[in-house]
């Protein structure tokens, strides 16, 4: 099934209507979505050895991250 963008926040919109979620104004949306965006910037940042495990930070949940991407793409559709 092909859907393109608007019918997908049509879908979203929907969805977020059904839980109340369409009351937050844009601009906390977009504060959200920087918050998941560091999210997967922490799974980056010990991946590719910037931060150590260990010496201040803690291992993320990788199980988690599929998870992470699909709020992230969701908050973005949403604004």
């Amino acid at each position: 099934m092909m859907v393109d963008l608007r019918n997908l926040q049509t879908m979203l919109d929907k969805f977020e209507r059904e839980r109340g979620w369409n009351r937050f104004p844009a601009s906390l949306v977009f504060a959200h979505l920087i918050e998941e965006l560091g999210e997967i910037s922490r799974y980056i940042t010990v991946e590719e050895g910037y931060k150590i495990v260990g010496l201040g930070h803690e291992a993320p949940d990788r199980r988690s991250l599929g998870r992470e991407f699909a709020q992230v793409f969701s908050l973005f559709i949403q604004l």
